[in-house]
């Protein structure tokens, strides 16, 4: 069935769709009925065909009834300019969150940003770290691009970011820069929302933190970071809170408040007598993921009370995890839940000898791809491999919604340009 237009109730409070100007041959119900059964991509080219078109094709009723794949995933992979350099550059492909298949890509920021930070629409910005762990930003809709202030990171350092909305409103990134010849791991957090753009230190980490590469889930303006403390100093937790001896490596849950820019003076409790691998943001709560090996299963726990600590276990997925002589599949971490239930995964492939998932390369990039499980069938279907990707995250808004009318202009009629030069 194709997509209409929303009920006159739903329809926005501007000047009626039908009030567009239509210099073409086709009459403006005929024209929409077609329009309106285009993917994204195309349809953002079409607003630089006219001026008529481009009003038609950005007028709120048009976005919202047009045909929207739902979430899409933004992966940063690092591309060689040709086959024969050594240079890289970091990319941000848009992928489609069904099959993986690529909807857009966007070059990462070079030497010096494109555009002033406060000119960018902070509700879409991507955060990607480059080879040189600078810390830039991306808008996947209008190309934009910058790099935040030098935060001069150390050599041999590795350096992991986030974005994240605080209660106020405001949009921060918080990085975690982790020197492992030191041991030692250093928290900044910068605001986007006005200001001087400065880097403000928040101290270390309460405990070590694990795998920083699979990215930190913010939830309700909270950042949650999987941490761990080791024998002595878990003992001491355990004697003190629970009169225990215990003396063991241990997971636990760090809270980093982005309003107060402060760490959270108690640990979130994980799932009972279960070890962690990653957390989630599935369907605006957090998710606690842990594996068995042995017959490898994973769960999905999801946070139902944060104050006393209370798991509820909804997923239980026996992964087939394929091997060849040259590489074997892991899994990293869940995505999204779709509307149907069904669930999306990000897939690692790791080659052999090198067997440790997490022991890669400062840029974490390896061949990856996505896994969706169908919960009703119990079967599983996997998209197209993404080759050098180190990052994924989850797009909750369309690509349609671009913001000012300058911008559309702007992003269309570059599209439109490139098209012709192919």
């Amino acid at each position: 069935m194709a997509p209409t237009l929303p009920p006159a109730h739903l329809r926005s409070s501007g000047p009626p769709i039908v009030a567009t100007s239509n210099d073409g041959v086709l009459p403006l119900e005929l024209l929409l009925d077609i329009l309106l059964r285009l993917p994204t991509e195309p349809i953002c080219r079409f607003r630089a065909v006219c001026r008529s078109w481009r009003s038609l094709l950005c007028h709120p009723d048009f976005i919202a009834a047009a045909q929207n794949p739902g979430p899409l995933l933004a992966a940063a992979v690092s591309e060689s300019f040709s086959s024969y350099s050594s240079h890289w550059s970091c990319v941000s492909k848009i992928l489609d969150i069904e099959n993986g298949d690529e909807v857009k890509r966007v070059l990462g920021p070079g030497s010096s940003g494109r555009c002033s930070l406060d000119s960018m629409s902070h509700e879409r910005l991507l955060c990607v770290t480059r080879k040189d762990q600078r810390i830039g930003l991306v808008d996947p809709v209008s190309g934009d691009k910058c790099l935040l202030p030098d935060q001069k990171p150390a050599p041999h350092t590795f350096t992991w970011c986030t974005i994240g909305r605080a209660a106020t409103g405001e949009h921060k990134v918080l990085v975690v820069t982790v020197t492992p010849a030191m041991s030692s791991e250093v928290c900044k957090i910068l605001t986007l929302n006005g200001g001087d753009h400065s880097w403000r230190e928040t101290g270390s980490p309460p405990c070590k933190v694990v795998k920083p590469c699979l990215g930190f889930p913010v939830i309700d303006g909270v950042a949650y970071i999987l941490g761990y403390v080791a024998c002595a100093a878990h003992q001491m937790i355990m004697k003190f809170y629970h009169d225990c001896e215990e003396c063991e490596e241990h997971e636990l849950i760090m809270e980093f408040d982005l309003d107060c820019e402060a760490w959270r003076p108690n640990f979130l409790q994980g799932p009972p007598d279960l070890s962690i691998i990653t957390l989630a943001d599935l369907q605006g709560q957090l998710v606690a993921v842990s594996e068995d090996d042995d017959d490898d299963t994973i769960e999905l726990w999801f946070l139902v009370d944060s104050e006393r600590s209370i798991w509820s276990k909804r997923y239980t997925i026996t992964m087939p995890l394929h091997q060849t002589p040259s590489f074997r599949e892991c899994f990293e971490k869940p995505l999204a839940v779709l509307d149907d239930g069904r669930i999306v995964m990000w897939m690692m492939l790791v080659p052999y000898p090198e067997m440790s998932v997490f022991n890669s390369t400062i840029d974490n990039a390896r061949d990856r791809f996505l896994r969706i499980y169908d919960p009703t069938t119990k079967s599983f279907s996997d998209g197209e491999i993404v080759p050098n990707c180190n990052h994924i995250t989850v797009l909750t808004w369309s690509l349609l919604r671009t913001g000012p009318r300058g911008a559309l202009d702007r992003v269309a009629r570059l599209a439109l340009i490139s098209r012709r030069h192919h």
